[in-house]
């Protein structure tokens, strides 16, 4: 994972890169912050987090062929064009048994963009303490 990731955001960083404009925004978990008291929950229940965001399927297109060209592994993606109908969702109320908080009302990210995607990586999943 950190040889994939970093050597994706060092091509990033050079202009006129192949994935320079592949709109590749990091890993998911690293685009968001939670209450320390919730970190083993939200990595158990999880494993989304450690997908690659994009904005475009163009973009993880660019992202998967520059990985191949340089054999640097294998990422799985999460492409916001996509998840972009989990919108509705996330902001629909959520009755749920003694009023105990779904794990995505927990997380705190500051691009709107990104909330889909969260939601889409972590549902209705609830915390219990």
């Amino acid at each position: 994972r950190g040889a994939v990731l970093s050597g994706l955001m060092q091509a990033r960083a050079r202009p006129g890169s192949e994935i320079s404009m592949a709109g590749l925004l990091g890993r998911l978990g690293d685009l968001a912050t939670i209450d320390r008291k919730f970190d083993v929950a939200v990595s158990t229940a999880c494993p989304g987090l450690d997908n690659l965001v994009t904005e475009t399927t163009r973009g993880a297109k660019a992202c998967v062929e520059h990985l191949r060209k340089h054999q640097l592994g294998r990422a799985t993606f999460t492409i916001l064009d996509k998840v972009s109908h989990f919108a509705e969702k996330a902001d629909r109320p959520l009755q749920t048994p003694e009023g105990v908080p779904r794990l995505f009302d927990l997380i705190s990210f500051s691009d709107s963009r990104l909330k889909p995607a969260f939601y889409h990586a972590m549902r209705d999943t609830l915390v219990a303490e």
